[in-house]
């Protein structure tokens, strides 16, 4: 249970199985969702605030104008316009709404943008909720959220297929019964990894 966790972090290695729960999770309580790629290029806060201004218009009442671009102006202290552009998206969008920003970790270590996902998660209002799906754990600009429990950390153990949840996995695409010590030996070497449990 996260309760009212304004944005959750889920971390864990390749084919851990982070993007599988989510879209299931949204799939089944059938929550609208923007899913919001990452690489090193969103590093520049402009290139970001452009592109992610971009994909959120298309969800947005129709009528609403999207947050103004942007500008030079807002350099020197682009905070506060991350936290009136993230203001206005939350309260425009239909709750509840999800954003999801995917592959945090091609982010580098000294970008801006870690300063920005802190000002977007002060934003969340009921029913809105942010996810980041990393392998890394969050960068320490997100100490003030986790310390203010807006932030929310589902780890690599909480990931992990447990012995049950292995037996399902191997049954389904064996579709055999496997021996008990055959599905013991898969979460051995496994270690409930639901790629490797896959390949």
């Amino acid at each position: 249970d996260i309760g009212d966790f304004g944005a959750v972090w889920i971390t864990g290695p390749a084919g851990s199985g982070k993007t599988t729960a989510i879209n299931s999770y949204l799939t089944d309580r059938n929550r609208p969702c923007l899913w919001y790629s990452l690489d090193e290029g969103d590093s520049d806060i402009a290139s970001f605030f452009y592109y992610l201004r971009a994909a959120v218009k298309p969800h947005l009442p129709a009528g609403t104008d999207p947050p103004p671009v942007l500008t030079p102006d807002y350099f020197p202290n682009f905070s506060v316009y991350a936290k009136r552009f993230f203001e206005r998206i939350f309260a425009a969008l239909s709750s509840p709404f999800v954003l999801v920003f995917d592959d945090y970790q091609d982010v580098p270590a000294d970008s801006a943008l870690h300063e920005v996902l802190c000002s977007a998660i002060s934003q969340t209002s009921e029913g809105n909720r942010i996810y980041v799906l990393s392998r890394e754990e969050p960068p320490p600009e997100l100490a003030r959220p986790r310390a203010n429990c807006k932030l929310y950390i589902l780890g690599w153990e909480h990931l992990r297929l447990k012995p049950a949840e292995t037996r399902g996995v191997a049954q389904k695409i064996t579709r055999k019964t496997l021996p008990d010590e055959v599905l013991a030996d898969l979460q051995a070497k496994t270690d409930g990894w639901v790629a490797g449990l896959l390949y």
